[in-house]
């Protein structure tokens, strides 16, 4: 599971298919991916990760509850909604499936290993779960919404990415985030495309933003807004023309691709 509500977070898949409850492991056989049946005679399990603040458990039936639905168990045909998470073409060369989960063979043992558990060829951050009569599936992913920042893109915690570091001050002005480098904004003023700034992307499944009030959390941590100095994992790409157009809208003098986004000191 992870550790937040997906609500306000921007879902871009509704996946069919039959829920399978393993061990510790949550995984759905999926058939029909944004309402688009798989090819006859192709097999695709996606390792689902489930909101925990949403999620019941019972053990000795093996029931699940999301938000309102369930319960739901091993066997029935569920809709699941969120982000996708792990890509196939990510897997080593070779392998058929990924491990998203280990659990040791005995920790009191110097000699323990770890022994993978749950596999699967692709994984989803879940934001709800149901029956497919419930009606819910199609009803909780709004197109409009999952585009109301640009630069997201799939993720997953098995990625690898650097963890240097850097300071920025966040600049929020959907459908575009920018990082301008720390020094003394005015954050009481409206930034202009001359402000040396870069084009923030961020992972998907972990973003959430609050248009009404301009706040965004990236994973359990937020809310960051306009002026907030912020740090994240530096991956930049500086613009080769000073500064360029990024998604068609967002004016910048190059882009930072980041797997998180954090307040300075949290």
């Amino acid at each position: 599971m992870y550790g937040w509500d997906p609500e306000g977070g921007f879902h871009n898949a509704v996946w069919a298919g039959t829920l399978v409850i393993d061990g510790p492991c949550v995984y759905l056989d999926v058939s029909h991916q944004d309402g688009t049946p798989l090819p006859e005679g192709e097999a695709l399990r996606s390792f689902v990760r489930l909101p925990e603040p949403l999620t019941r458990f019972d053990a000795a039936t093996g029931a699940v509850w999301v938000g309102e639905h369930g319960p739901m168990s091993t066997g029935d045909e569920v809709v699941v909604v969120g982000s996708e998470g792990w890509q196939q073409h990510w897997t080593q060369p070779g392998d058929d499936t990924h491990v998203f989960e280990f659990v040791w063979s005995n920790p009191a043992d110097p000699t323990a290993h770890a022994i993978p558990v749950c596999a699967a060829h692709v994984s989803m951050y879940a934001a709800s779960m149901s029956p497919p009569d419930s009606n819910s599936g199609e009803a909780a992913l709004d197109p409009a919404e999952s585009t109301r920042l640009l630069g997201l893109f799939a993720w997953d915690t098995d990625q690898a990415h650097t963890d240097v570091a850097v300071d920025l001050v966040l600049i929020l002005e959907p459908p575009c985030v920018y990082g301008a480098p720390a020094v003394d904004l005015d954050a009481s003023q409206p930034t202009s495309p001359d402000t040396e700034r870069y084009f923030v992307r961020l992972p998907r499944p972990l973003v959430r933003f609050d248009s009404d009030n301009n706040r965004i959390w990236v994973g359990e941590h937020g809310p960051m807004t306009t002026g907030d100095r912020v740090t994240l994992n530096e991956t930049l790409t500086e613009s080769a023309y000073g500064t360029q157009l990024y998604e068609g809208r967002c004016s910048a003098a190059g882009e930072l691709h980041s797997g998180w986004m954090r307040p300075v000191d949290s």
